[in-house]
């Protein structure tokens, strides 16, 4: 089939607009969801997004640098940066959050199509197909998805939602730049400022020029290609090391802390192998969804998933070497494997190493994989009726899946009671739905899940202090200590644990040890505000209240919106005006 350019352009609209329904239809249900999750940490408790003054901050520091009591190694400024846009507008109205990952799931979809369109437009197209309709059915399988779930249900799925949008349009704009005769021309600057953009949302976008360069030599098939075009590159590079310069100045390093576990070298490459297999699985097919899968390691590559990994990585590669005949096969490849590097080194990354919305980007090569074997299987075969039949089962069923899967997200209950029936096995899951079920004033629930996830994991410090909450709650106060002394046995430096241990001494009437954990407290973080608080309440009830006043005006300083620390504070300084005709005073 011939198109010209002029026409290809200008029969856009129908199709776009039909991607922007679909793909708004899927996840129109999740309007009704609540915060779960991280966003009760990232959002509603979050205060740099409250304000432009903290702008700064967002710039120069890690994402949970707004709250002393965590660290993290990612640095995504754009990310919150678009949240203080939202809140702005909406403060925390959860279905706000939820629409904007619905339109921003809608403009990817519209990318793909375009970006589709420019990589389709040489193919040669089966009959009953045009370039245009090929890109489309891409796009709708890109929207449809189930694996995209975590990433548009869940308002922090925000990052993965934003890099790959502003990744997919500076790949658009560089194809529409090499067309050009000029190499410096407005579609390429566009190109890497929007690729700026896109590490500033997220790190996988780093690997993008990479994709770009996999795009250059499936042009010619000729690597003198890429070397002569290293002027293009160059900005890009220079662009990712500006990035490494501002993450560095914001975390005063560059290389992930290591969070799940001590691997060693050899154990973290054959690891690397069964992730990646795993990842591509969920991709083929997305069933057994889940907020958080068990990840075993293995210690040896002779072990049978080792031996499976190390298939499908060599399988993947020889596919890859072979597929630099077809521009779009190995595009495609590299679209998928490339951002998915960083999930892969799993000592850089969280508890949870198969998260599903990892897969975002990497998806969008799968489906133009799909879609090109679509293509292929209808040329050579002339099956047009039947591949109809099949297509539309497939979108039917992931349309079905998502809205379904949509609903699990709805609040932390439901999320959580679905990952415990997934994962018996994970003893975060337990944990955090003995968290959900506890702010459902389910609280014996809550302890059996608990109990749970600490026979799983003995060394769960959270499964612990939860546990001692929840009997502090119920008027366990023995039972709740031997939780707490639990927590800093695990880890001496955990705050909450020696706040909860004063509450729970002060309880039982043991002034001076709550008054030593209390000061243990704030030792450990001396900007733990509510230390300082509780600190200054058990001061105020000894009658020091000099000191008390003096710790109001700490937890004040640390959290100068708090109501609570200002009530106190003046309280203390009325008390302290009457402090000869009050000696006496009951907290």
């Amino acid at each position: 089939m011939n198109f010209s350019i002029t026409r290809f352009e200008k029969n856009n609209g129908i199709f776009v607009f039909l991607l922007i329904a679909i793909s708004s239809l899927a996840y129109i249900n999740t309007l009704a969801n609540l915060f779960v999750f991280d966003d009760n940490l990232i959002i509603v408790g979050n205060k740099w997004i409250t304000d432009i003054r903290y702008l700064k901050d967002i710039f120069t520091k890690d994402v949970a640098a707004f709250d002393s009591r965590y660290s993290t190694s990612y640095y995504r400024p754009i990310f919150y940066s678009i949240q203080l846009l939202i809140y702005y507008l909406f403060e925390l109205k959860p279905w706000a959050w939820h629409l904007v990952n619905i339109a921003l799931h809608s403009a990817v979809s519209v990318v793909l199509y375009f970006v589709t369109c420019k990589l389709f437009f040489k193919l040669d197209i089966a009959p009953g197909l045009s370039c245009r309709s090929l890109s489309f059915i891409t796009s709708l399988l890109f929207a449809l998805h189930p694996i995209h779930t975590e990433a548009v249900a869940w308002s922090s799925g925000l990052p993965d939602l934003s890099y790959t949008l502003f990744c997919l349009l500076s790949f658009l704009l560089y194809i529409k730049s090499s067309e050009e005769k000029k190499i410096f021309n407005i579609n390429y600057i566009g190109s890497v400022i929007i690729y700026f953009i896109a590490t500033l949302c997220k790190e996988p976008a780093l690997t993008l020029p990479l994709v770009i360069m996999a795009y250059d030599y499936s042009e010619t098939k000729n690597l003198n290609n890429i070397v002569h075009n290293i002027k293009r590159y160059i900005a890009y590079f220079t662009a990712a090391i500006v990035y490494i310069v501002m993450r560095y100045n914001a975390l005063h390093g560059f290389a992930p802390s290591k969070q799940y576990r001590e691997l060693t070298n050899y154990e973290a490459v054959i690891n690397a192998l069964v992730l990646f297999k795993q990842f591509l699985s969920k991709l083929i097919l997305p069933v057994n969804l889940n907020i958080l899968h068990v990840f075993t390691p293995i210690k040896s590559i002779f072990e049978l998933k080792g031996i499976i990994g190390l298939i499908v990585i060599m399988a993947f590669g020889f596919a890859i070497y072979f597929a630099a005949r077809s521009k779009i096969i190995f595009v495609s490849l590299f679209l998928i494997f490339m951002p998915l590097l960083p999930a892969l080194y799993i000592q850089g990354i969280g508890k949870s190493p198969l998260a599903e919305r990892y897969l975002y980007l990497p998806s969008a090569g799968f489906v133009i994989l799909l879609s090109f074997s679509l293509n292929y299987f209808i040329k050579k075969y002339h099956y047009i009726k039947i591949t109809g039949i099949l297509l539309s089962a497939m979108l039917v069923i992931y349309l079905t899946a998502t809205v379904d899967r949509n609903k699990v997200w709805k609040n932390d209950l439901n999320l959580w009671a679905d990952s415990v029936a997934k994962s018996p096995d994970s003893a975060m899951s337990h944990e955090y739905y003995g968290g959900a079920l506890y702010m459902n004033g389910r609280v014996d629930e809550a302890i059996e899940q608990y109990k749970h996830s600490i026979i799983i994991d003995r060394n769960l410090a959270d499964a612990h202090i939860n546990l001692g909450v929840a009997y502090f709650s119920k008027g366990l106060i023995d039972e709740a200590i031997k939780e707490f002394l639990a927590v800093i046995e695990i880890n001496p430096n955990y705050v909450e644990a020696y706040d909860y241990l004063g509450r729970a001494f002060k309880k039982n009437g043991f002034t001076e040890k709550a008054i030593y954990q209390f000061k243990r407290c704030i030792e450990v973080d001396p900007n733990y505000a509510e230390g300082h608080n509780q600190l200054a309440i058990l001061y105020l009830k000894t009658g020091n209240i000099e000191s008390a006043i003096r710790e109001f005006n700490i937890a004040l300083r640390i959290n100068p919106t708090n109501k609570e620390y200002q009530n106190n504070l003046n309280a203390a300084m009325q008390i302290f005006s009457k402090r000869g005709r009050n000696p006496f005073f009951t907290w």
